[in-house]
């Protein structure tokens, strides 16, 4: 059986990876350094979703910017 091989990650992916990083974890950092208004994981699992996505999202729109 030949071993496949996978592409290269592009510098771009790299980079939007770390930039997501950057602005989601001081996000994180206060969703859960502080106690929640509410016990409902469900809600809380919500907002962490929508940080990650919000994040995601602002990388691409600085990465795309500086082109």
């Amino acid at each position: 059986m030949i071993p496949r091989q996978r592409p290269a990650i592009s510098k771009r992916v790299w980079q939007r990876l770390g930039l997501t990083y950057l602005i989601a974890l001081p996000m994180v950092f206060l969703l859960f350094s502080h106690p929640p208004k509410t016990h409902n994981l469900l809600l809380q699992a919500l907002f962490l979703l929508l940080i990650v996505t919000i994040s995601r999202v602002m990388a691409r729109l600085i990465i795309r910017s500086d082109d």
